[in-house]
């Protein structure tokens, strides 16, 4: 019986049917010659550099995900700093306002005297 602790690279299933067939006496020279540990090296490679490429997708997405929320959060800040002053121009508007009629009541005070 031959060992495939060589072919560590195919997947489970794989081994489990070379080794049933092997304990049934078939031969699989040219199954497991097709399998070279070479390539399985340049499959985990592959693999690899895939993995690689996916990671810097999500990288480039998330990157851009937090560029649109700084934009979008100066904006909020743009609005929120324009409401401030006006809420300022309003309340120096009122106490003007308050003051002219505090103005009249006085002057209404001293031609009442």
């Amino acid at each position: 019986m031959k060992d495939h602790t060589a072919h560590k690279h195919l997947s489970a299933n794989a081994r489990a049917l070379l080794g049933t067939v092997s304990a049934l006496g078939i031969s699989l020279g040219v199954v497991v010659e097709s399998s070279t540990p070479a390539q399985g090296a340049e499959h985990k490679t592959q693999a690899i550099y895939m993995k690689y490429e996916s990671r810097q997708h999500k990288l480039q997405a998330n990157q851009m995900k937090l560029k649109r929320r700084q934009q979008k959060n100066e904006t909020v800040g743009w609005s929120w700093a324009s409401h401030q002053h006006k809420t300022q121009a309003n309340q120096l508007k009122l106490e003007s306002h308050q003051h002219k009629v505090q103005g009249h009541f006085i002057k209404i005070e001293h031609e009442g005297q």
